[in-house]
């Protein structure tokens, strides 16, 4: 990955028990082959992205931690406000109260923008109360 797999795995980690190259692989597939960009520089771009918009930090400083429970609203509303834009919530398929993932739609070029179709079908997956979160 060009020499960016380190910081890859730190800040896009696969949480999907497969190998990781198939994971990014999948990942440039669905979202990268859209863009004009290469697959290296697609992925610098999310890790740049990711570097400005630092949601844990964001979660963090609203006293929203990580192992804690908290109102859906609150983490949506709380992201929205420093981004500018509504987040999906991503839950596990196995528990609606785990948040597994925290999306930020993206248009070429940035910035982020309101995906109100995306972000409506991924409430109904997720309780009113939320537990842990991984970003």
């Amino acid at each position: 990955m060009g020499g960016i797999e380190s910081q890859l795995k730190q800040y896009w980690p696969n949480y999907l028990n497969t190998n990781d190259s198939k994971f990014w692989s999948f990942e440039w597939e669905k979202h990268g082959t859209c863009s004009y960009m290469m697959p290296f520089g697609f992925f610098m771009l999310a890790l740049d992205i990711y570097a400005i918009n630092y949601l844990q930090t964001i979660l963090n400083n609203a006293s929203i931690l990580s192992g804690d429970n908290y109102n859906r609203n609150r983490i949506i509303s709380t992201i929205s406000k420093f981004v500018g834009v509504k987040p999906e919530v991503m839950c596990s398929k196995t528990s609606s109260k785990h948040v597994i993932e925290i999306r930020l739609c993206l248009n070429t070029p940035y910035p982020p923008y309101n995906e109100e179709k995306s972000y409506m079908l991924c409430l109904s997956l997720c309780n009113k109360k939320m537990s842990s979160y991984s970003i």
